[in-house]
């Protein structure tokens, strides 16, 4: 059954808006406005070849129940952020600069997909529509993903491209679909939301079958058996494992989960940012750093933040295993503290010599770090002697810190114990 947050009926009102959407629509926005504005920082790029696709689109309008106002839906605030990104990057030019976009919002649901047929046919995006700029459709995501892969593909050869599913629930998505936008589309990016609770929950059932069936890799009988349910660690535990089985089975290369608590449904969601490159992984990690106390992780701030250790066991020191981690100063300050202890001896350990990219690229998965982060915490440790930083041909020093992807961090072997 569908939430009433879900459902739009021709001619009632629209259904209202939850406190997690609008963060989640904040976060979306953001992240389309800098994703544009990072790949256009070259003002001699002209154009950027771009399809989004919003695979779960809704109904397109909500009314806050607070204030009574309307508040518009996913696709029009993807549109919204990319006529913003296109002003902005124009901004700085003396020749215009054009976003070639295509839009596909798809919608199953009869009743929401009429809801977002009219509402952007009576926006200022309905010449999109008649010139098929943007493509509407009522059916399954998945159903035309194989048809939009290779529409990305023909388009353009890098196939730029963003696919939003904010699916309800946690199956509507199977890993195969995933799987084969990634290894299809060059520079596909994928945004997903992910009920973790709806799976925590099912698992507590005790159900003969825990496969899901649209999920069938997801064995949740062996994630369940590894602890016993009144074992205080095994919702976060549960969480590690599934932060795993999600990356091994969808074949992508940086995975970044943040979790939203919706206060009125009291759950959990997860919105899993999904890529193939270290630098839209740092993009993603960079707007919930800017935008505070929205979202959380559930890890350590430093490095290898979903592993295990026996030191922080609840069970043997008392203390909360892996509390939420917010994006505030708090955290800022206690990442670069614990970056400052641990980057030395890995980079000591596994490298001896490395240049900054290749360092950033190994770690992206195992902290909340962004690339700037990391170079401010390098910073600190050179002018701690920690570190040495010189450039690429290994004869000059850089005083100032990571100046260049290209730049190599050096760590003494004397200074092998900290």
């Amino acid at each position: 059954m569908k939430h009433e947050s879900h459902l739009w009926t021709p001619g009632s009102t629209p259904p209202p808006i939850r406190a997690h959407s609008v963060e989640k629509h904040r976060l979306l926005r953001a992240y389309l406005e800098r994703y544009v504005a990072t790949l256009t920082q070259n003002i001699r790029v002209e154009c950027l070849p771009l399809t989004l696709i919003d695979g779960f689109a809704g109904g397109n309008i909500y009314i806050d129940e607070i204030t009574g106002d309307i508040r518009p839906g996913s696709p029009t605030i993807i549109l919204d952020a990319m006529r913003e990104a296109e002003r902005v990057a124009n901004e700085k030019r003396s020749k215009p600069f054009k976003l070639i976009n295509h839009y596909f919002f798809i919608e199953k649901h009869r009743g929401a997909f009429e809801s977002l047929e009219t509402t952007l046919k009576s926006s200022g995006y309905a010449k999109h529509i008649e010139d098929r700029i943007i493509t509407l459709l009522n059916d399954d995501f998945v159903a035309h993903s194989g048809r939009i892969i290779d529409f990305i593909n023909q388009k353009s050869r890098p196939g730029r491209s963003i696919f939003i599913l904010d699916q309800c629930g946690y199956s509507a998505v199977p890993f195969e679909c995933i799987r084969n936008i990634l290894d299809s589309v060059q520079n596909a990016e994928i945004i997903l939301t992910f009920a973790v609770d709806y799976l925590i929950d099912y698992l507590s059932n005790e159900r003969p079958n825990r496969k899901l069936l649209n999920n069938p890799e997801l064995d949740l009988d062996s994630l369940g058996s590894k602890l016993e349910k009144t074992d205080p660690r095994w919702r976060r535990l549960i969480q590690l494992d599934l932060h795993r089985h999600l990356q091994e089975n969808t074949n992508a290369k940086f995975f970044t989960p943040f979790f939203i608590h919706s206060k009125d449904a009291h759950r959990d969601l997860w919105l899993v940012h999904l890529s193939r490159h270290h630098r839209a992984r740092d993009v993603m990690v960079g707007v919930h750093w800017e935008h505070q106390n929205s979202f959380a992780h559930y890890c350590k701030p430093g490095l290898k933040m979903l592993g295990y250790r026996p030191d922080e066991d609840v069970l043997v020191t008392g203390q909360p295993y892996f509390p939420g981690f917010y994006f505030d100063g708090k955290a800022r300050a206690l990442t670069k503290d614990s970056l400052c202890e641990e980057l030395p001896r890995l980079i000591c350990d596994k490298f001896q010599a490395v240049d900054f990219k290749t360092l950033f690229s190994s770690i992206s998965n195992e902290t909340p770090a962004t690339s700037q982060i990391l170079r401010e915490v390098l910073h600190d440790l050179a002018d701690d002697r920690r570190v040495t930083i010189k450039d690429e041909s290994g004869l000059t020093l850089r005083r100032a810190g990571i100046q260049h992807d290209s730049d190599v961090i050096f760590v003494h072997r004397q200074r092998r114990l900290f």
